[in-house]
C-alpha cells in the first residue's frame, strides 16, 4: 500500500472539499423592516408619510419612494420646502439601527387614476428591502358637486335635473360614446320614506335596501340632453375618512339612474361619473342608521 504524504493526493481532496463547503454556505439574509403610515388607497393633494425602518447587520442609511418604477422625490416634513430623491432615516446617516423619516407626497404632481407606490429602506451596506407595496389612485381632478341635494320621501320622484327642461323620451339627440359626456350633471336623491331625517339627514333602517334614483344629463352643442344608456355610475361609501367602492349603476332611457343601496352603518354616498376627458361630477348622501324592529316569534313567550 503506498503511503500518501502531506503534499500528497490526500491533502489536495481534503482541500477541494473545504472549497466545497465554503461555497456552498448561503449569505445571511438581509433583517431590514420597517413600516409606512399615512398610505391611502386614494391619494388626493399631500399625504403626510411616516417611515418607520429597523436595521439588521448594518446601521440604517435612507428611504426611497417610487411611483411606477421610477424614483418619486418627496418634500421633507420639517420644513416643506427641500425636495429629496432619498429621505435619512438616521442623522447622520448610519448613526441608528431604528429610524423614522417623515415626508410629504405630492400628489398633484401625477395624473389621476391608478398608480404603483413603493417604499424601500436601505442600510450602510447597501442592503434594501420594500417596506410598502401597493396600488393606489391619484383623483385631483376639479370636483362639480351639485349646489343641492334633494331629500324626496315616497316613491314619486321627478327624474328631471335641475335646471333642465324635460324632453321626453330619451332626449331627441344621440350623445356619441358612453362616457362622452361634456359638462356633465348629475342629480341624486332618496325616493324612498326613511325612518325619519334628522336635521336634514335620512336616518335609515340598518341593512334594508333603499331606492335611490337620478338623472344624468350632458351638454350637445347648445342643448342639454340625456346621457346615453348604459353610461356608468360609481357608487362609493365614505367611513370614517376611508373610500370604499360600492359597485356600479347603468344609466337607462332618458338619462335616468335607479338603484337600491343597503348601509350597515352611518356613512356618505358619493354617486360619481367621471367624464372621458377626466372631469368629475359627483352627488354625495349622508345617511345614518337605525335598528329595525325585530319580527316577532310566536315561540318567544312576552315576560
Amino acid at each position: 500500500m503506498q503511503r500518501v504524504g502531506p503534499r500528497g493526493p490526500g491533502w489536495a481532496v481534503v482541500t477541494a472539499s473545504a472549497a466545497t463547503l465554503a461555497a456552498a454556505a448561503p449569505a445571511a439574509a438581509s433583517t431590514l423592516c420597517g413600516a409606512v403610515g399615512g398610505l391611502r388607497s386614494h391619494a388626493q393633494d399631500t399625504l403626510r408619510l411616516d417611515i418607520h425602518a429597523s436595521a439588521g447587520a448594518a446601521h440604517l442609511a435612507d428611504a426611497v419612494v417610487t411611483v411606477d418604477g421610477a424614483p418619486f422625490p418627496v418634500l421633507l416634513s420639517s420644513d416643506h420646502a427641500t425636495r429629496v430623491a432619498s429621505a435619512p432615516l438616521c442623522s447622520p446617516a448610519g448613526s441608528c439601527d431604528v429610524g423614522r423619516a417623515d415626508v410629504d407626497f405630492d400628489s398633484r404632481s401625477l395624473p389621476d387614476g391608478p398608480h404603483h407606490i413603493r417604499v424601500v429602506v436601505s442600510d450602510v451596506d447597501g442592503d434594501t428591502t420594500a417596506i410598502a407595496d401597493q396600488d393606489f389612485e391619484v383623483d385631483n381632478a376639479p370636483k362639480h358637486y351639485e349646489t343641492q341635494v334633494h331629500l324626496t320621501v315616497g316613491s314619486n320622484v321627478s327624474s328631471t335635473a335641475p335646471g333642465a327642461q324635460s324632453r321626453g323620451g330619451t332626449g331627441g339627440v344621440r350623445v356619441y360614446g358612453v362616457g362622452g359626456c361634456a359638462s356633465a350633471k348629475l342629480s341624486m336623491l332618496l325616493s324612498q320614506k326613511p325612518v325619519r331625517v334628522r336635521t336634514g339627514v335620512a336616518v335609515l333602517t340598518r341593512g334594508r335596501p333603499y331606492r335611490f334614483t337620478g338623472r344624468l344629463t350632458c351638454v350637445l352643442g347648445n342643448r342639454r340632453v340625456s346621457a346615453p344608456k348604459r353610461t356608468k355610475i360609481q357608487i362609493l361609501a365614505l367611513v370614517k375618512g376611508r373610500t370604499a367602492p360600492k359597485g356600479t349603476a347603468l344609466v337607462g332611457s332618458g338619462g335616468r339612474v335607479a338603484i337600491r343601496l343597503a348601509s350597515p352603518s352611518a356613512r356618505t354616498l358619493e354617486f360619481r361619473f367621471r367624464s372621458d376627458g377626466g372631469g368629475i361630477t359627483r352627488v354625495r348622501i349622508k345617511v345614518q342608521t337605525v335598528t329595525g324592529p325585530r319580527k316577532h316569534d310566536p315561540r318567544t313567550k312576552r315576560a
